[in-house]
């Protein structure tokens, strides 16, 4: 799993809304489960958060931190007016990797999942900010040639890294430094 490291404020009367350039957004909880979050978050958020129902995180499989995901999204004491969405990865018994996306829709105030299945032998989810989301199929295309291209697991996080790198040119919430986690 790999994010951009960037924090911004969504106030948009700010000269410089940029709060963070080394925020990570993408965790590996153990050694079966990455975990990572894109949307708005209140000050009092972590990330993270939804996996507090379970003290010892040694124990998260894929589908308890999937469930405790949309159970923190559909138990939210305060009202959510804007997207936001957990990316879940993980093996489970049987070794096979799989990511699960939980979205939240503010609109409609309802949760939803993606199951997305390894392709090749590895597996795309792309969470993107509102303004490069006409982009998707296009994004998603390149980034399933990187893939393509790759002849290490190494080549192919560079190859994405010089991608997200260079999104910013299209939207200024994209930059900062670059976090990967993987699990084995």
């Amino acid at each position: 799993m790999i994010s951009d490291g960037r924090k911004i404020d969504p106030m948009p009367d700010l000269l410089n809304p940029i709060l963070d350039e080394s925020f990570p957004k993408v965790f590996k909880v153990n050694n079966r489960v990455v975990f990572g979050g894109t949307g708005m978050f209140s000050m009092k958020e972590r990330i993270l958060d939804p996996l507090n129902v379970y003290p010892v995180k040694d124990i998260i499989t894929p589908k308890m931190a999937y469930k405790a995901s949309v159970d923190y999204l559909q138990n939210q004491k305060f009202d959510l007016y804007v997207s936001r969405n957990y990316i879940i990865g993980g093996k489970d018994s049987k070794g096979k990797f799989s990511i699960r996306e939980v979205h939240f829709d503010p609109v409609n105030h309802e949760v939803s999942t993606t199951i997305r299945e390894p392709d090749s032998g590895f597996v795309i989810s792309c969470a993107l900010p509102a303004r490069l989301e006409e982009m998707e199929g296009k994004i998603l295309q390149v980034i399933g040639e990187f893939i393509q291209a790759s002849k290490t697991h190494k080549q192919m996080l560079d190859y994405i890294t010089k991608f997200i790198r260079g999104l910013y040119k299209f939207d200024d919430t994209i930059g900062g430094d670059i976090f990967e986690v993987t699990i084995t």
